[in-house]
C-alpha cells in the first residue's frame, strides 16, 4: 500500500472525497455542514487549543510551572496563521483566539508551522496552537489563567462508504 498525503482545507478535502479523488479527509466536526449526504464520518478525538511557548521566551523563563495573568500574556507578541486551520475559525481570529474580548499583539503572521516554531523556540512570540502540535514541534504550554475561553475542535476521519475498499472498510471498523 502507498499512502500519499495532500493538505488542504476542509471544503476541498471533503469535495474530494465526494469526488473519489480521496479515499479519506481528516476535518472538524464544523465542517460537516459542507460535507456531502453519503459520506460517512468517524470520530477520532478533539483537541485543544493551547498558548504555546518556547524555552527562550522570558514569561518560559520567568514563570516556569505557574500560572501566567491573561494581562501578561497579552502584552506579548502573537505569531498566527494566515488562514483558519479549521472551518469552525472562520468567523474568530484564524487560531480561534477570542480577540473580541482578550486582544492581542500579533506580530507575525505565517501558515507555515515550522516558522511559527522557530520564531517560538527564539523567544519572539507565542502562539495558540492545538494541542497535538506542541509535543512533535518541543513546545510548552504557558498556562494562563483569568481566561475562562476554550477552543476546542472535534476531530473526524471521513470516507465515502460506497467507493471504499476493502482495506478501508476494514481500517474505519478497527477505528470504532
Amino acid at each position: 500500500a502507498s499512502l500519499i498525503y495532500a493538505q488542504s482545507d476542509e471544503r476541498a478535502a471533503l469535495a474530494a472525497v465526494s469526488r473519489n479523488e480521496a479515499e479519506f479527509a481528516l476535518v472538524t466536526e464544523t465542517a460537516m455542514r459542507y460535507a456531502d449526504t453519503r459520506l460517512f464520518k468517524q470520530s477520532l478525538g478533539s483537541t485543544e487549543f493551547k498558548v504555546a511557548i518556547g524555552q527562550q521566551h522570558r514569561l518560559f523563563k520567568a514563570n516556569s510551572k505557574k500560572i501566567t495573568p491573561i494581562e501578561t500574556v497579552l502584552e506579548q507578541d502573537f505569531v498566527t496563521p494566515l488562514n483558519p486551520l479549521f472551518v469552525g475559525l472562520e468567523q474568530a481570529a484564524s487560531d480561534g483566539w477570542r480577540d473580541d474580548i482578550f486582544e492581542r499583539k500579533i506580530r507575525y503572521r505565517s501558515d507555515d508551522y515550522l516558522l511559527m516554531k522557530h520564531l517560538l523556540d527564539a523567544g519572539l512570540a507565542l502562539a495558540y496552537i492545538p494541542d497535538f502540535l506542541l509535543k512533535p514541534l518541543g513546545l510548552h504550554v504557558l498556562t494562563i489563567g483569568g481566561c475562562p475561553y476554550r477552543c476546542t475542535q472535534e476531530i473526524l476521519l471521513v470516507h465515502n462508504p460506497s467507493a471504499a475498499s476493502g482495506w478501508m472498510q476494514r481500517m474505519v471498523a478497527d477505528i470504532k
